[in-house]
């Protein structure tokens, strides 16, 4: 009793984003993916408890794609949640968890996630947080919720992605 931490609202990204498949063209700028929540904090003291899935095949090395998360408050600023920046290093959340990889980008799909991401937007008004990705170098394709070669095989798996928010109360 008062002593805060509890959830007061969860979003999530609606089903027909989860199942949905398609693709987002990449280089070194961040690019928006379609996982995106929108919420209103019921206090600027709150807490955002974020977690994503993201299951895909680029069509370039999979070590080259970054994740990282958007926060945009409306009528404010946009900010990019990513590691710390050092030297030229690249900065993300993360990237994917690197398969067996046999210059096949047509049925190797990968997955990242994260969960237990804390954020402090420290305000009333609409937040949104978008789940973005980029390119170490160079240009390409990421194709999400399925693999590069979408043919009706039981190799070019299809799956799910998706991003969570929950308003942890102070």
């Amino acid at each position: 009793t008062g002593g805060g931490g509890g959830i007061t609202q969860v979003k999530s990204v609606t089903d027909t984003v989860r199942h949905t498949t398609g693709s987002v063209s990449l280089n070194q700028t961040y690019a928006d993916t379609p996982f995106a929540v929108t919420l209103t904090p019921t206090s600027s003291s709150n807490l955002m408890l974020i977690s994503g899935f993201f299951m895909g095949e680029p069509s370039t090395n999979e070590h080259q794609v970054h994740f990282a998360v958007k926060r945009a408050i409306s009528g404010g600023s946009t900010t990019i949640i990513q590691g710390e920046a050092a030297g030229v290093r690249g900065t993300c959340i993360s990237v994917p968890n690197q398969g067996y990889f046999a210059d096949n980008n047509d049925s190797t799909p990968f997955n990242i996630s994260f969960n237990g991401l804390l954020d402090s937007p420290s305000t009333t008004s609409a937040v949104t947080y978008t789940m973005v990705v980029r390119l170490a170098s160079g240009s390409g394709t990421l194709y999400y919720n399925r693999t590069v070669s979408d043919g009706n095989d039981v190799g070019k798996e299809r799956g799910l992605s998706w991003l969570t928010v929950m308003e942890v109360s102070a």
